[in-house]
């Protein structure tokens, strides 16, 4: 069985994994009688101080899923949106329409760059990215998808 390939991002909810966590959960809202709406801007606030870099305008580096998610989240800082959403573009663009996410984020890029007007880019990515298509190809190619083999 082959080793997991480990990612030297910091695991965490901005970047899915197996086992989706919020470490920060019980320092952050340790009184879960408050209302709803004031924990979710506790826990806001939380992400964007472990993860988001204000100098760059982006989520764990640059990640196009970090940027992504925290985009489909909402969790943005209002006045970083539009930075945010340029470097996800910008990072597709420069990766010639390839996605860097791994498995778990073309849904969150493409539902991000349509929340926030970007069709055209949405609509640039190979239809690998297409949720429905995605699915394992037992050769190990992934154009396989693309194409319908292994279905």
């Amino acid at each position: 069985m082959a080793k997991p390939v480990k990612s030297m991002l910091p695991a965490g909810p901005l970047l899915p994994s197996k086992k989706m966590q919020l470490p920060e959960l019980s320092t952050v809202a340790p009184n879960l009688s408050r209302k709803p709406f004031e924990i979710k801007q506790q826990i806001k606030k939380a992400l964007n101080k472990r993860f988001f870099t204000q100098e760059t305008g982006n989520y764990a580096g640059g990640a196009q899923t970090a940027n992504a998610f925290a985009l489909f989240l909402e969790i943005v800082p209002e006045e970083h949106v539009e930075t945010v959403v340029e470097n996800l573009v910008n990072d597709i663009k420069k990766e010639n329409y390839h996605l860097t996410t791994g498995p778990q984020g073309p849904r969150y890029v493409i539902q991000s760059l349509r929340m926030h007007e970007q069709n055209e880019v949405a609509s640039g990515l190979p239809p690998l990215y297409d949720p429905a298509l995605m699915r394992e190809s037992s050769s190990g190619d992934p154009l396989a998808c693309r194409s319908g083999a292994g279905r």
